[in-house]
């Protein structure tokens, strides 16, 4: 790609153009520039995932803070800083923690919109979802449930008229979206490279078969798939649920799940106890609506994912770091306040977040013993804190 523009262009895997990477070029364009700046390098080509995923612990610490406060909003960067496959990833060069900055910097232009009620922040926040294609293709869109959702509880302006601008956002993403597949797919298959790992060619069809269905049918049964059958089916991957608390997948992503699993009830209890009709129009009920829905479809889809990459799992990184991030406080306040059976929730969240990273640990440094210990240490904190007559009666 640093050898001419036609290569740069198409995101070419050779240096005579015959075929191109089977991913947008976006991120792979400032890696080249990159390149072009410092040199071929290791670490030039690897700088750019390491600064986005700088930038990202940055953007989810003022995404937090101003609606949950200084606190929750360290905790939340310092899990982002510290989750396995987020570090992970930016040490190489593999383009998905510049996918989490694009998504966050979206998310930061959608918080924006509904807090200034300025159209231009909610059509750049779906122009980011565009940019993010671009670098992953569907992957981008995981969020986008969560995008939608959020627009549509926190907007003031009546239902028409959020419709229209949300169509209107939706129309700006599809057309950022698409604009270098359909461009390269108009120009003739002689003037550009081949499509990598496409079928027929075609930037669309990658998108839509390789990239896309095939990732959660598996290749054996995605659009335009032509591959063996894969070892699993739907029903297995179903009954394999939830593939993401087992040793393997769990050990990337999944250190934090129980103050996740915890939180969100917590929250939800909270908030609708200070307003019981409109809690979810509150700066802080939508914006845990945001983070739940951007972990909720995440957490289904890896879940059961039929073909993916481990290193995927950087996309529930921002939601799992959120969502622990203020839970872990509003958990501790029902905790200290005595709400009765919710008091439970952060002893139980301790607990069994010391269970599942001892058997995390356990499964590299072969220490069964500190299930045991971890388990006896917490129930006799949470015990001796709060005796269980008083919780249950």
């Amino acid at each position: 790609m640093t050898r001419n523009f036609h290569n740069f262009f198409f995101a070419s895997f050779d240096p005579a153009g015959f075929v191109t990477v089977d991913k947008p070029p976006l991120a792979f364009w400032i890696q080249t520039v990159s390149a072009l700046v410092f040199g071929i390098h290791g670490w030039s080509v690897v700088l750019p995932q390491a600064l986005a995923e700088a930038g990202s612990v940055l953007l989810i610490y003022f995404l937090i803070k101003p609606s949950f406060g200084r606190f929750n909003a360290r905790i939340a960067a310092l899990l982002l800083a510290t989750t396995p496959v987020a570090v992970a990833v930016a040490r190489t060069n593999n383009v998905d923690s510049i996918l989490i900055l694009v998504l966050l910097i979206g998310t930061l232009f959608l918080f924006k919109s509904v807090k200034t009620n300025k159209n231009g922040w909610l059509y750049a926040s779906f122009a980011m979802l565009g940019l993010g294609f671009n670098v992953k293709m569907l992957q981008a869109y995981i969020v986008l449930p969560a995008f939608i959702l959020f627009y549509l509880v926190a907007s003031n302006e009546n239902m028409r008229k959020r419709l229209s601008k949300l169509t209107v956002a939706l129309v700006i993403m599809v057309l950022i979206s698409f604009s270098w597949a359909f461009t390269v797919d108009h120009i003739s298959k002689y003037a550009r490279p081949y499509v990598g790992s496409s079928m027929t060619n075609s930037v669309a069809e990658l998108a839509l078969g390789y990239n896309g269905s095939e990732r959660f049918l598996g290749q054996s049964t995605g659009l335009g798939s032509a591959k063996p059958a894969a070892a699993s089916t739907p029903v297995s991957r179903i009954l394999s649920f939830p593939r993401l608390l087992r040793v393997g997948y769990g050990t990337q992503i999944s250190w934090f799940l129980p103050f996740v699993f915890f939180g969100m009830p917590a929250l939800y209890l909270t908030l609708k106890e200070k307003d019981h009709k409109t809690w979810f129009k509150s700066k802080k009920g939508r914006e845990t609506v945001f983070w739940a829905a951007s972990f909720i479809p995440a957490f289904i889809f890896f879940n059961l994912a039929g073909f993916f990459h481990r290193y995927y799992f950087i996309m529930l990184a921002p939601s799992i770091s959120a969502l622990s991030g203020i839970g872990w406080k509003t958990m501790k306040q029902l905790y200290e306040e005595k709400r009765n059976r919710s008091a439970w929730f952060f002893p139980l969240s301790i607990l069994t977040t010391a269970l599942l990273q001892s058997l995390f640990v356990g499964y590299y440094f072969k220490l069964p013993g500190m299930l045991m210990a971890a388990a006896g240490i917490m129930i006799s904190y949470a015990l001796y804190k709060r005796p269980v007559r008083r919780v249950l009666f």
